[in-house]
């Protein structure tokens, strides 16, 4: 389930927040099942940035304030601290991106 998008009109691209967890209460979700896609609307080609139960992703809990400044993705859902990813693309083609994310 899509829980947040962000939409970058200058590199047509999407960033969307998914889960399949939900827990009303805020329960800690221990699964593996939370992911940052990037979708490239220009390809139709959807990367998975970062994926894994650390980002504690909940579908009572929407993805909010999502703001994209340079390369860093800042993110905030109310239940975890606000958060950041840095995007480096690397040079070569065919390599996934590189993807850091840091608790505020």
């Amino acid at each position: 389930v899509i829980i947040g998008q962000y939409v970058n009109e200058t590199t047509n691209k999407v960033y969307l927040f998914a889960t399949a967890y939900n827990n009303v209460n805020g329960v800690r979700s221990t699964s593996s099942d939370n992911f940052i896609y990037e979708l490239d609307l220009s390809t139709n080609v959807k990367k998975t940035l970062v994926t894994g139960g650390f980002l504690n992703f909940n579908q009572s809990f929407p993805v909010i304030g999502i703001n994209l400044v340079e390369d860093l993705l800042f993110f905030t859902d109310n239940l975890n601290p606000p958060r950041k990813i840095k995007i480096i693309c690397t040079r070569e083609e065919g390599f996934p991106l590189e993807v850091k994310l840091f608790e505020e």
